[in-house]
């Protein structure tokens, strides 16, 4: 059994490697079919890389069986089913939502901390911060036995030193109601996989573990990582990428990985430095705009898929892509370029306004705007006079009062600002006797087109003038009425909505407001985005009591991600539009980064406001793995390096402006590459085309 670290200079040094070892090992199969039942396996930290390297591999090595490529988390889960399989892991599997159940857990012990409540009560964000940070201590093999040795290294006064305790105080509780309800979190998942890989009761049969795409990896994902390194003959490859302002020198951010490096290289065989790739040919644009940047990338990746370059193997990547995907699209569309950004959400659309609508009205309930209850209805029901049928030949058509369904209209909403229903509350309240004329009708506050005639909706103490005369419109009361009548409806239903019950009882009460008061129906397109994750709320917490206010807080957690369609669907191809995390360890042929500016590129890395790095480092002692967020400046400088050692042809791109023409600083990541001593392209900046005047000249 042989166990090697591979320190790769660039992601292209790091991936010509991997290609290498399993072109080796696809010949080895060709010799000897035998080992078909022993595959190789490419461990690999997420899925976007685990689609990436199936292309690349089959794009290389054409259709190769006995090679497996699966994230760490798929291999943890795999380990534990087959564990179970072979009675060696009793424990239930965990659930689909556990990592939600933490979070309430943490949510819940969190609030019951005075504490944590003077910092964080009346908050936005609520108690996410608190649930951050006891993730974090989970994540770094925190358990309940640990609480007391870690109060110890506490000072003994302050407000630091107290919030501390409540946050030590609410981990424990929270790792003790995990274990009481058998719900598994990733960071337990892993734990229990090493524990079975370290037993030798995985069931996990492999011929070599390869491990790629790593840069740091820590707590109990980093010691199941390691238990397969020692369980398997293993090799990791580790990405040290090349400094892009001197390329012969290795990048300052590969202190990044020390950790990584620390925890592999005291165990490997062997440890061999592969040799530097050639530096990217590097094109720097400057942009007055973000249009104006996006155009120019759009033009550019246009020229290379003219010179034959394939779209897959073109990437745009940003640091966050949020920021820049609308004016992209736009671009990318305006030319025909077909591109794809998986797990990115798209602009909004019409179901997602209404999803988004609906989560307003669950949080306000009768304080909601009306016009936002509106937004959020899917139909109105009127009643009109509509044919019945067909009667029998010579016989007159009868005709009935039937419901026709009807969206909410614009005279709909301007009568009920007239008739000042401002809030959902507001509208119930109306008397539809003082609001209706002697026509049985609202008059709303405008005139519409010119009639000619008397004006028989004047006033009765105004002078009516016959001739030519501006109508005014009306809406009919029958349909107030109704409305009326709905707000009301919805305003009972959120009063006798329980303050505690199941989550089944909450989830009647919500298909009740969707279906019977806002009339979704089934198979309208926000129902369906919606419905799934509905049901699998209601399998993660049907033996939970649950606040109306926790059921607001899931609802909007499991619903929000939701409500936006993705940029692209599964399975479509092109330019690949990525953000800098959803990039590591890819390799593309021509590479785009945009939107380097200050403080987007690198991001801003502040300290944890409840848990400052002084009182993580006096914890590493006991829990090595806790983050120190300073790090987190380290990584900015390995990301840029790392995307900069991607592809063998980059432009890097910036904005002089934002939208609103206000100055943007260069991101200081390009200032060190001299940029004084480089040939700087500038992008044209977008001019509105004029309209076309009939007539003019």
């Amino acid at each position: 059994m042989t166990r090697g670290l591979e320190i790769v200079r660039g992601a292209r040094a790091g991936e010509e490697r991997l290609l290498a070892r399993l072109y080796e090992h696809r010949n080895a199969l060709v010799r000897d079919p035998t080992r078909l039942g022993v595959p190789v396996r490419v461990v690999v930290p997420s899925g976007a890389l685990r689609r990436h390297l199936l292309a690349r591999i089959a794009g290389e090595l054409g259709a190769t069986a006995g090679i497996e490529v699966r994230t760490l988390h798929a291999t943890a889960l795999e380990v534990l089913a087959l564990a179970r399989l072979g009675g060696a892991a009793p424990t239930p599997p965990p659930g689909p939502l556990g990592e939600l159940v933490f979070e309430l857990l943490a949510r819940r012990e969190a609030a019951r901390e005075e504490r944590l409540g003077e910092a964080l009560e009346g908050l936005e964000a609520g108690y996410r911060a608190a649930v951050e940070t006891v993730r974090d201590l989970h994540d770094a093999g925190f358990e309940p036995a640990h609480a007391e040795a870690l109060a110890e290294r506490l000072p003994r006064s302050g407000a630091t030193a107290a919030r501390a305790h409540a946050l030590l105080a609410v981990a424990r509780r929270t790792g003790v109601q995990l274990e009481q309800r058998s719900t598994e979190i990733p960071a337990a998942l892993f734990a229990q996989g090493r524990r079975l890989l370290e037993r030798g009761a995985h069931g996990l049969s492999l011929s070599e573990v390869l491990i790629h795409g790593f840069a740091d990896v820590t707590g109990r994902a980093g010691d199941f990582l390691e238990a397969l390194f020692r369980r398997f003959p293993a090799t990791v490859f580790l990405e040290e990428p090349p400094d892009p302002a001197d390329p012969s020198k290795p990048d300052l951010g590969r202190v990044f990985t020390e950790r990584m490096r620390q925890r592999f290289e005291g165990q490997a065989e062997e440890v061999v430095t592969v040799g530097s790739q050639a530096p990217p040919v590097l094109a720097f644009v400057r942009a007055p705009a973000p249009d104006a940047e996006a155009r120019a990338v759009a033009a550019r990746v246009q020229r290379a898929l003219d010179e034959g370059v394939p779209p897959e193997r073109i990437a745009v990547c940003a640091r966050d892509l949020t920021p820049h995907k609308s004016v992209l699209r736009s671009q990318f569309e305006r030319l025909g370029i077909p591109f794809t950004s998986p797990g990115t959400c798209g602009l909004l659309d019409g179901p997602a306004r209404k999803i988004l609508a609906l989560l307003e009205l669950l949080r306000r309930r009768g304080r909601t705007s009306a016009q936002r209850w509106l937004d959020a209805t899917g139909r109105v029901l009127f009643e009109r006079n509509v044919a019945a049928g067909q009667a029998p030949e010579g016989s007159p058509v009868p005709t009935a009062k039937k419901l026709v369904p009807r969206r909410p209209s614009a005279d709909l909403r301007l009568a009920l600002r007239a008739a000042g229903g401002g809030r959902i509350a507001d509208v119930a309240g109306l008397e539809i006797s003082a609001l209706l004329d002697e026509h049985e009708s609202f008059p709303l506050p405008v005139r519409s087109g010119l009639r000619a005639g008397t004006d028989q909706n004047a006033q009765k103490s105004s002078r009516r003038i016959a001739g030519t005369h501006a109508a005014r419109r009306r809406f009919p009361g029958t349909d107030l009425a109704r409305v009326i009548q709905d707000a009301g409806a919805l305003v009972r239903l959120f009063d006798e909505w329980p303050e505690r019950a199941g989550i089944q009882r909450h989830l009647e009460r919500f298909a009740e407001l969707r279906h019977e008061h806002l009339r979704w129906r089934t198979d309208d397109a926000q129902e369906a985005r919606i419905a799934p994750a509905l049901e699998e709320l209601e399998l993660a917490f049907t033996r939970e009591t649950l606040a109306r206010e926790e059921l607001l807080w899931l609802l909007e957690r499991t619903l929000l991600p939701l409500a936006r369609p993705p940029l692209s669907r599964a399975g479509e191809s092109g330019v690949q539009l990525l953000g800098a995390m959803s990039a590591r360890a890819h390799t593309f042929e021509r590479l785009f980064v945009i939107g380097l500016q200050r403080e987007l590129f690198p991001r801003v890395v502040g300290e944890d406001p409840l848990l400052p790095d002084s009182l993580r480092a006096a914890w590493s002692e006991l829990l090595a793995d806790i983050p120190i967020k300073a790090r987190g400046r380290d990584e900015e400088r390995y990301l840029f390096a790392q995307l900069l050692g991607a592809a063998p042809h980059v432009t890097l791109s910036w904005q002089t402006n934002d939208a609103e023409g206000k100055a943007r600083s260069i991101s200081p990541l390009l200032e060190r590459m001299e940029l004084e001593k480089r040939t700087v392209e500038e992008a044209l900046p977008l001019v509105p085309t004029r309209p076309l005047e009939i007539g003019a000249g």
